[in-house]
């Protein structure tokens, strides 16, 4: 009898360990995924206000959009 306790008890200890194990993986997967997207986001609005097509993004340019789009009613984007 004591044989299957040593055997079960040596079993969940072993399951337990991986189970933390790919909790460790799961854990490091999603912060390499945060930090990815950081890292895009940082990068895109770099090169958005960098580069020619920043300038569109001013308020006066957003405001000067949005009066030309309602002069096309229904028909705007």
């Amino acid at each position: 009898m004591q044989l299957e306790d040593n055997s079960i008890g040596t079993t969940s200890k072993r399951v337990c360990q991986q189970g933390g194990d790919l909790w460790n993986q799961h854990l490091r997967r999603n912060i390499l995924k945060a930090v990815a997207l950081a890292a895009v986001l940082a990068c895109s609005l770099v090169l958005i206000t960098f580069s020619p097509r920043g300038r569109l993004c001013s308020p006066s340019n957003i405001a000067l959009l949005k009066n030309r789009f309602a002069l096309y009613h229904a028909g705007a984007p």
